[in-house]
């Protein structure tokens, strides 16, 4: 049985489908890391209805793990060239590439989507925010979850 959730290539597809989603844009692993999971707690974070991935008592807790799953991810992204890294001043950062927009764009599915719909919403209300604001405002909501119980 191959596994494919919970592994970087799930979060290399999701990284790619956002930086299609923002194509103009590069941004450095520590951001795509926190777009990607406000993106997928969408409703966590008032930016959705529902959560693309449930409502699982451990959902804040995957985040601690979800940099090197990331970071796993976009290095693939970049060694098959679907995503290439650039130098800037902030350190690395990443954008999607002519052949990783060509394959985004064959991403079809319903969770494709429904993934492509939520990270606009989260770049659109939360694209201007600092790492910094971005990881507080994920630390606010675990915080506030775990007084919930």
């Amino acid at each position: 049985m191959i596994r494919i959730l919970g592994t970087p290539y799930e979060i290399s597809l999701r990284i790619l489908l956002m930086l299609n989603e923002a194509s103009e844009q590069s941004f450095t692993l520590d951001k795509i890391v926190a777009f990607d999971f406000i993106a997928v707690y969408a409703s966590d974070f008032g930016l959705s209805k529902t959560n693309l991935h449930g409502y699982s008592s451990y959902r804040f807790g995957e985040f601690t793990g979800r940099r090197e799953l990331g970071r796993n991810g976009i290095k693939q992204l970049v060694l098959n060239a679907t995503a290439i890294a650039l130098c800037t001043e902030n350190g690395f950062e990443y954008a999607i590439s002519q052949s990783g927009e060509n394959f985004a764009c064959k991403m079809s599915c319903e969770y494709a989507n429904a993934y492509r719909e939520l990270i606009s919403k989260v770049l659109l209300e939360l694209g201007d925010k600092s790492e910094k604001s971005l990881y507080e405002i994920i630390s606010q909501r675990t915080i506030k979850s775990l007084h919930k119980g």
